[in-house]
């Protein structure tokens, strides 16, 4: 090539050596290429090969390096000929970008099987931790029956069915069940142990994972600096092209740096015209922000808030709305700056594209919108958001300014009346499942479209029936009825466990009976499934065993226990008084209301609190711990709730319930922190004053609706210098709701597990971010959800008794988490096996009680009509939302005269007492009431009974 190149340069063609035409430079240059041929003529092909391709490679980073001056500087190149590269089609900010990019991907690459080796170790530790529960579950039991089986035997009472079935003499079976405890004991260490290694590996897991996600955040955070940084230098240059006065427009603006303290420190004119146009509007913008972010504060987001009346929650909401509009008008007011000084908030390639013609004109109405709400939640560069909430952050799911625009359409919607239409339709969901794949079933197991049986009876049907009513789903309630006309059968040879039946099954007939003005099928079944429950009671004590046959007409203890729990044998009284009063038969309820007694006189209770365990053949309260969770809840509810139902004339209960809340607030009643940012929960206890444990079941969320529904009856529990029922109510409220707010799915797991802070530190402030936000943990084997109602149910009861709106706002946010987790795409619901995930997995079973209960008190608590639907003075609700009418309320006396009268009931039927009976007797009575209706009530309006 240099050959070539020398040949080429020789202009003279003649080598004449006595030629002098030349002038002195063409000799010198002549010379130079002469010896341009010699030095090459020296030089092999390849190395010639490889100057020619470095020349080559130093022309081209030469090019590189002008077009980037030139992109910065805002200046244009004018060669004379087209460089190779177009410089408009990628800056600086774009390479960098575009780098940061590739290195956040290959960082998610490296991220996702340490993901799955997490999830698999969590998946094991769960499994482990199973085990360990079915242990020592089995333990328990099996401790129990020792305990029970001595206890016989000293007061020469009968063998248990275990001994019997066993064959052998009492000493022989009760050293096998003692090595059968030793072995379990030993299956459980071994459990641990694995359980212990695992945790470890599953802690260095779960390092690995954080700092990967440490570095992907970095990228991400670097990746928005730049583009913000090359949206600014777009804007100014839009500036200077729409003929703003710029002194020196080759000022750069953006930063080509990744950190931070090598940002420009070039600053032009053009960036102080911006910041000049834009200060007032901004400073009105900012301090419209924080005046909506301080009444929304007011109003409980994130905050506790003091209940008041409804004159005041209407002014908290008009505040409100007012806040947003002067947000609206000052945010419209900032856009209309903007395009009077050329300042638009589009996207970089709209910037890049149309730079010539305006950045502010091209930008769309949707765009700007977006710009405005994404800077309004910060009150100051560097703040959080209003909402900060690991549940906002991971699922979308957010509150006040942040509510809409995050993928979840449900966050847009502000009417109350149009939610409230929304949890109608997700209850039409709901039942589409179990209508398609378990029509008729128990419960729906809505992902493998088929059914799950636990006593046959058509639990999720019955349990619905009041609330398709509510509803106003006439042609569902229809099908519904006409299933239990025809397929309820309730001489089926199965046992089925008392409590569930009698408050779902009927629990739920006795509700539609009323709510339907006396339809008579749902009272004739009501009747004779009271009646086949009735031996439950029959125990040596009176204590109600567990579960009772419903053919062969027998109770017995569960498979798993001697013994009935706390809230089993105590929640029946609701439902028998009420079916005793409409059926004629008042000794029903008594035969109920004899349990609670007997409990209550019990020396095992604390200060009103009990143990949560009763053995059926001694009556004794035993357990070595004072819950109001799992086995304790209803107790506590039925006292209060039957003392209202029966017209407020049995004092015994009332007095039952003070002194039971008095012990709760001084064994079990803590704080999170003595400060006003503490979280308030009820913990449990050893007995006999032993250590707390700073655990809470979800199921304790019915406590704060039932303070705040013994308030609203004139009942205070608190002494003189304590809260009373209603702040506390309040308080626990708040606690409960956090434990939605501060999940990633923004769901409850079954347990959490709260923090003590009494040392003055900022541990909660640390933690604000994390889940329970440095308040509660929760263990993954806690984690499940089971679409359960306590929460919505005391949300519905505060909006009762408050008008407070903040409640209706806090279960809207709860249904949006239900509606975009636990919907299934065929049709119904599900539980969630983990609220920790996003998204969440599923397990695949829709309880009754999520249409029974969650959907109907969500509905409830979003109705917008003047007159509520139950008002607290005339319906109580049974612990699975069926409600019943006040004894002597205008509900009550709507339906009493088609009550039967007791006196010809019981002249009529007094010879049908024993169990072997019942079938004759329910026939008897059927007859006797057929009778009653035909004298009482004209042809023409009998057919509805």
């Amino acid at each position: 090539m240099l050959r070539a190149a020398g040949a080429q340069l020789d202009l003279p063609t003649r080598q004449h050596s006595g030629f002098n035409g030349y002038s002195k430079e063409a000799k010198e240059g002549q010379g130079i290429i002469h010896r341009i041929r010699l030095a090459a003529q020296k030089i092999s092909p390849t190395e010639l090969c490889l100057l020619a391709l470095l020349l080559v490679v130093c022309c081209g980073v030469a090019a590189l390096l002008v077009a980037n001056q030139s992109i910065q500087s805002g200046t244009t190149l004018t060669p004379l000929r087209q460089p190779i590269i177009n410089i408009n089609s990628m800056t600086s900010a774009d390479v960098q970008i575009q780098r940061i990019e590739h290195e956040k991907a290959q960082t998610l690459a490296e991220l996702e099987p340490a993901l799955r080796r997490q999830a698999d170790l969590q998946a094991d530790v769960a499994s482990k931790h199973q085990s360990i529960d079915k242990l020592q579950s089995k333990i328990q039991n099996l401790s129990d029956l020792l305990v029970q089986v001595r206890y016989n035997h000293s007061h020469d009472l009968p063998v248990t069915a275990q001994e019997a079935a066993a064959g052998k003499t009492p000493d022989e079976q009760n050293a096998l069940w003692e090595q059968d405890l030793v072995q379990l004991k030993s299956q459980v260490q071994q459990h641990q142990d694995l359980a212990v290694t695992m945790a470890a590996q599953m802690k260095a897991t779960a390092d690995e994972v954080a700092e990967h996600r440490k570095r992907y955040q970095a990228k991400d955070d670097a990746v928005k600096q730049l583009r913000r940084r090359k949206m600014e230098s777009n804007e100014s240059k839009s500036l200077m092209q729409n003929g703003t006065d710029v002194k020196d427009p080759t000022a750069p603006v953006i930063r080509t740096s990744l950190d931070d303290t090598a940002a420009s420190t070039a600053q032009d004119s053009v960036k102080d015209q911006v910041v000049a146009n834009k200060a007032t509007v901004d400073s009105d913008l900012m301090r419209g922000t924080t005046d909506l972010a301080h009444k929304l504060a007011q109003q409980g987001v994130g905050r506790k808030t003091a209940g008041g009346s409804q004159q005041e929650a209407n002014q908290a909401k008009a505040a409100n709305d007012a806040a947003v509009d002067n947000k609206q008008d000052i945010a419209d007011n900032k856009l209309n700056s903007d395009k009077q000084v050329g300042v638009g908030h589009v996207d970089v390639k709209s910037a890049e594209g149309s730079a010539n013609k305006g950045a502010t004109e091209n930008a769309d109405h949707n765009s700007e919108r977006e710009e405005v709400k994404l800077l309004s939640p910060a009150v100051n560069p560097g703040e959080p958001a209003l909402d900060d909430s690991v549940r906002c952050r991971m699922a979308g799911i957010c509150e006040g300014l942040d509510a809409c625009g995050r993928g979840d359409d449900l966050g847009c919607i502000t009417d109350t009346a149009a939610r409230q239409q929304k949890v109608r339709e997700g209850m039409q969901w709901a039942w589409k499942g179990y209508r398609e794949f378990a029509w008729g079933e128990d419960e729906l197991q809505p992902h493998s479209h088929t059914s799950h049986r636990w006593f046959g009876l058509g639990l999720t049907l019955v349990d619905s029936l009041d609330t398709l009513h509510v509803m106003g789903l006439e042609e569902e309630l229809s099908d519904a009825r006409e299933w239990v006309a025809r397929n309820l059968m309730l001489d089926q040879d199965t046992t089925v466990n008392l409590f569930e039946t009698t408050i779902r099954i009927l629990g739920g007939l006795l509700s539609a009976f009323y709510l339907t003005g006396g339809d008579r099928i749902f009272l004739y079944k009501a009747v004779e499934l009271g009646m086949r429950l009735t031996p439950g009671f029959h125990s040596p004590s009176g204590i109600p065993w567990s579960d009772v046959n419903l053919q062969k007409l027998e109770g017995t203890p569960p498979v798993w226990s001697a013994s009935s729990s706390l809230s089993e044998v105590t929640s029946l009284t609701l439902e028998f008084f009420t079916l005793g009063s409409a059926m004629g038969h008042p000794d029903l309820g008594k035969l109920a209301r004899e349990v609670v007694a007997k409990v209550g006189k019990s020396g095992d209770c604390e200060e009103g609190v009990c143990p949560v365990w009763v053995n059926p053949h001694s009556g004794q309260v035993h357990g070595d711990k004072l819950s109001l969770g799992s086995r304790g809840d209803s107790y506590y509810e039925y006292l209060l709730k039957h003392w209202i139902l029966t017209g407020k004339t049995d004092d015994a209960l009332l007095k039952q319930y003070k002194q039971a809340m008095k012990g709760v607030r001084g064994l079990l009643l803590q704080c999170t922190s003595p400060g006003p940012e503490g979280l308030t929960y009820i913990a449990e206890r050893r007995r006999r004053k032993g250590p707390l444990e700073p655990k809470m079941d979800h199921l304790v969320c019915f406590l704060p609706g039932l303070l705040a529904l013994g308030h609203f009856h004139g009942v205070n529990t608190g002494s003189r210098y304590d809260p009373n029922d209603l702040e506390l109510a309040e308080e626990l409220m708040l606690t409960c709701y956090e434990m939605y707010r501060r999940i990633p799915t923004g769901l409850s797991p079954e347990i959490v597990f709260f923090t003590q802070h009494d040392r003055g530190d900022d541990y909660p402030k640390q933690h604000h971010m994390d889940v329970g936000g440095g308040d509660f943990m929760v263990k993954r084997q806690d984690s499940h959800n089971l679409l359960r109602p306590e929460t919505v149910e005391s949300l519905f009861l505060l909006h009762q008794v408050t008008g407070d709106p903040q409640y209706q706002d806090w279960g809207w946010h709860i249904f949006r988490a239900f509606e975009k987790f636990s919907k299934v795409k065929s049709g119904g619901y599900t539980n969630l096996d983990s609220v920790l995930s996003v998204p969440p997995p599923h397990r695949d079973k829709m309880e009754s009680f999520w249409s029974g209960e969650a959907l109907k008190y969500l509905y409830l608590l979003l109705d917008t009509s003047t007159t509520p639907k139950f008002p607290l003075n005339e319906w109580v609700f049974n612990t699975e939302a069926h409600p019943l009418p006040v004894q002597g309320s205008p509900a009550e006396e709507a339906v009493r005269h088609q009550y039967l009268s007791s006196a010809e009931m019981t002249h009529r039927l007094s010879g049908y007492r024993e169990p072997q009976h019942l079938a004759e007797w329910v026939q008897e009575w059927q007859k006797l009431d057929a009778e009653y209706v035909a004298q009482q009530f004209p042809a023409s309006t009998r057919q509805k009974f």
